[in-house]
């Protein structure tokens, strides 16, 4: 319930689709993100894991 934790929790889902975006599905296909200098492409999915965590709590907030 805390805002913090479920930024997060946030954080740590954009840190993995980080991982799996930039390893896997870059590394298999070609897409023109492969030109996009890796710590902005980082920096970008853990901007929105902590955007998507803040909203999420403050969504459950509301809920309650």
């Amino acid at each position: 319930k805390s805002p913090l934790l479920a930024m997060l929790a946030g954080l740590i889902y954009g840190s993995f689709l980080w991982l799996v975006s930039g390893m896997i599905l870059l590394s298999v296909n070609t897409s023109p993100f492969d030109s996009y200098p890796q710590p902005a492409f980082a920096v970008a999915h853990l901007v929105y894991g902590v955007a998507l965590g803040a909203l999420a709590q403050r969504q459950a907030g509301a809920a309650d």
